[in-house]
């Protein structure tokens, strides 16, 4: 999981968007909602989207480990 202090505009990261797609997504922090816990993220198929920052990964492996961890509950 990233921690929203050590991430900037125009890093890029994997999330976890369920409801819109089964596999993690790569994205670009767009914007950083400190107060709210979330990022917002744009990606290339399906455009700007805020994260909470729980299902947000510097890395695809952990994306995937996390996602398999959620399904299993």
């Amino acid at each position: 999981m990233i921690n929203i202090e050590e991430c900037s505009k125009g890093d890029v990261c994997w999330v976890l968007l369920p409801l819109v797609q089964k596999a993690p997504m790569y994205g670009t922090i767009s914007d950083i909602y400190k107060l709210e816990n979330a990022i917002q993220v744009l990606t290339l198929n399906y455009g700007i989207r805020v994260v909470r920052i729980e299902d947000a990964f510097w890395s695809e492996i952990e994306a995937k480990k996390v996602k398999k961890k959620k399904k299993k509950n």
